[in-house]
């Protein structure tokens, strides 16, 4: 079934980049209230994340944990300037071990491709002990990280969070900044906040 999220998104992605006059038609005349605008905002990063273009411009870098390894392996120049001079690096890949260090930092342990113990490393911010605690070897896990870097044979992926808590805070962060982005002229703002009125 398609949410109505879904539908509008799809529905403004045609009109911004076809300028379709028959969906046009289809758009829902009536005003919106701040949590369909906040849903709307959740299914694009969310769909995003999963690959599709967005809508709303989220500019994430998606990747999985092998392919990271091995830019890394093949050329750590041009891994660098890939991911480190970007936006947030969005990964899935799978756990080989949840472990904490010497400073009580949990870190996750990502299968990295053809080394069996040489993987990307991610480093969780606090407050995520609840969704660590449940995780399990073998587990797949979807994660956002702010900073990448290699340290020896390793990639090391710092202030990750899981994909749910990553969300929620960027479509909070979008739902704040709406009425900035639109006086700045950010279209797609600028509809979402005349379709709140």
């Amino acid at each position: 079934m398609i949410t109505l999220a879904a539908a509008l998104i799809a529905v403004l992605a045609a009109l911004f980049v076809y300028n379709s006059p028959a969906c046009a038609q289809q758009m829902p005349t009536g005003p919106l209230n701040e949590a369909q605008v906040r849903e709307l905002v959740k299914d694009d990063l969310l769909a995003h994340l999963d690959g599709a273009e967005s809508a709303l411009g989220w500019r994430q870098i998606l990747t999985t944990a092998p392919r990271l390894q091995a830019a890394y392996d093949a050329n750590e120049v041009a891994a660098d300037k890939k991911f480190v001079t970007g936006p947030n690096i969005f990964l899935t890949g799978t756990v080989v071990s949840i472990d904490k260090t010497i400073g009580d930092k949990a870190v996750l342990n990502l299968y990295g491709g053809k080394h069996p113990y040489i993987g990307p490393r991610a480093f969780i911010l606090p407050g995520n002990d609840a969704w660590l605690a449940k995780l399990e070897k073998g587990n797949t896990v979807a994660l956002a990280c702010d900073r990448v870097r290699r340290i020896l044979a390793n990639v090391a992926l710092y202030e990750c969070l899981p994909k749910a808590v990553y969300v929620e805070l960027m479509v909070g962060n979008y739902m704040r900044d709406l009425p900035k982005l639109a006086r700045q002229g950010n279209e797609m703002a600028m509809f979402l906040q005349r379709k709140m009125k």
